[in-house]
């Protein structure tokens, strides 16, 4: 059975985590019967990995969809006619010897896709973030001086209200109880915060998963996307 998976950091991993490890890889670790492509690309918005799902579903579909929704207050932006497929790491040397899993690693990513979010303003307005353009820079700087809060989280909603009709399984990682979506699980408030932060968070950030936290989810989601 072939996955396409879908989300931002919390499923495409971090770079101070065991290189970029994420649930997807131990999912795919743990059941080497299936074939997983893991779509995730961290820092990007909710309607970019949207987009990316109805390009995957058109040029590489998958049997199976399954979408863990970012955060709002994004922007993700390419160039026209990209091939995503292209961006995939298809070397099993570089997937960490895992022959059923491929993914798009930040050396893909970066050279290709321009994700802003709110917490990327003083690096990009310090023009340190490799690969930027002036004009990238400019553009993000104006977007979150002119975005309104309030209609990028209605924009988020009303994504998420989409997708979940869409994909075989969708949830979120953090801030379901506290933005008030319903009807779809969320990690964080399944387990608890401080749970989280005792058991499973790194430490260093307090936002994303350990290796034991990641495993842990890779079960749930077998265990909750029925596969």
């Amino acid at each position: 059975m072939k996955i396409a998976i879908f989300r931002c950091s919390w499923s495409h991993g971090t770079s101070q985590l065991d290189n970029h490890r994420n649930w997807p890889y131990y999912f795919a670790a743990n059941n080497p019967n299936y074939e997983i492509y893991n779509y995730a690309m961290s820092a990007s918005s909710i309607q970019f990995q949207i987009y990316l799902y109805e390009y995957v579903k058109k040029h590489k579909p998958a049997d199976r969809y399954i979408f863990q929704c970012t955060r709002p207050e994004r922007f993700t932006y390419f160039k026209n006619g990209m091939k995503f497929e292209n961006l995939l790491e298809d070397i099993p040397s570089k997937n960490g010897g895992l022959n059923n899993y491929k993914w798009i690693p930040p050396y893909n990513a970066n050279k290709e896709i321009r994700r802003i979010t709110s917490a990327s303003i003083k690096p990009v307005s310090e023009g340190i973030l490799k690969g930027w353009t002036l004009e990238d820079i400019q553009f993000s700087k104006l977007y979150y001086k002119l975005a309104n809060l309030e209609i990028m989280e209605l924009e988020w909603k009303m994504c998420i209200e989409y997708i979940k009709n869409k994909v075989d399984f969708c949830f979120l990682h953090t801030e379901g109880e506290f933005r008030n979506i319903k009807n779809l699980y969320c990690i964080e408030d399944i387990l608890g915060r401080e749970y989280c932060k005792q058991n499973f968070y790194e430490s260093h950030d307090q936002h994303h998963f350990n290796k034991k936290g990641l495993q842990w989810q890779a079960n749930w989601v077998k265990e909750n996307a029925k596969l």
